[in-house]
């Protein structure tokens, strides 16, 4: 089995749980074209459509340059937007 590198494993990470959060709803969660890329990190927004054509960006993905990264550092961090807002 081939071992993921940081970038591949994190676009990896992103399909899956996009997948995983719209999994029986009806919702549609996207990962939007569009970035913010600071310092050796870039943010991917993660947005939901609703059957009635709303959208919103609830969760946003971070991915380390994977250049940047050596050994066992973390590649993906996930944040999502509590309950609050």
């Amino acid at each position: 089995m081939k071992q993921l590198s940081g970038w591949n494993l994190g676009i990896s990470l992103a399909a899956m749980c996009v997948v995983a959060a719209s999994a029986g709803a009806q919702t549609t969660n996207h990962v939007a074209w569009s970035k913010i890329d600071t310092g050796s990190w870039t943010f991917n927004p993660i947005y939901s459509q609703a059957g009635g054509g709303g959208t919103s960006v609830n969760n946003f993905l971070a991915l380390a340059d994977p250049f940047t990264v050596s050994g066992d550092n973390i590649v993906a961090v996930w944040y999502q937007r509590g309950s609050g807002g």
